[in-house]
């Protein structure tokens, strides 16, 4: 515990709050208010839908098989994660264009927007954890990204125009995975550094 400020928690609430008021605001369901929010047309992002709460886009038959250690999460109801925090069902093409458009500044009407976004503060340092979005300097590059419960992984380097993109379809990786092993060597495999 501490005072805000003072300390760093990952929670799925501060997202669930942001899709009630997509929603409100909007007067749209979620799914509706999101694709107008991020411009999913203008960014193409073909492959992403809101999975049960929207159809599966023209030609696709439905998501990968998702374990959580040896379950097959694939007939899981993904109710408990729907309203803001998750749900939503992409390609690591679709993350990639998604994470390129937000640090290009593409997705908001004014810079400063993301540049607040990407503030590091002093109690999140020790995770390098800015707003829904972490840092990671990867061969003295500033990179940001985020990873999903089920072995989804995206950094994009706009300093450099890289994005890295990775899908094991794991909420429960074995003790060899590492996420840092992952990025580092992902980076050195595309930059030569």
């Amino acid at each position: 515990m501490g005072e805000p400020g003072e300390r760093y928690a990952y929670s799925d609430t501060g997202y669930i709050l942001l899709g009630e008021i997509a929603e409100r605001s909007s007067g749209t369901p979620l799914p509706q208010a999101v694709r107008t929010l991020v411009d999913f047309d203008g960014v193409a992002l073909d492959e992403t839908y809101w999975e049960s709460l929207e159809p599966p886009p023209p030609g696709r038959t439905g998501r990968a098989h998702q374990y959580v250690g040896n379950v097959d999460g694939y007939g899981f109801d993904p109710s408990f994660d729907l309203y803001g925090a998750a749900g939503l069902v992409s390609t690591v093409d679709d993350l990639s264009a998604f994470y390129r458009a937000l640090l290009r500044g593409e997705l908001f009407a004014r810079p400063e927007t993301l540049a607040t976004m990407l503030q590091v503060p002093a109690s999140n340092a020790g995770r390098q954890a800015a707003m829904g979005i972490f840092r990671h300097d990867l061969g003295g590059t500033t990179c940001w990204g985020n990873a999903g419960m089920w072995g989804s992984l995206v950094v994009a380097c706009p300093d450099i125009d890289v994005t890295i993109a990775v899908s094991i379809d794991q909420a429960m990786p074995g003790p060899d995975y590492s996420e840092d092993d992952i990025l580092s060597r992902s980076f050195a495999l595309v930059t030569g550094r």
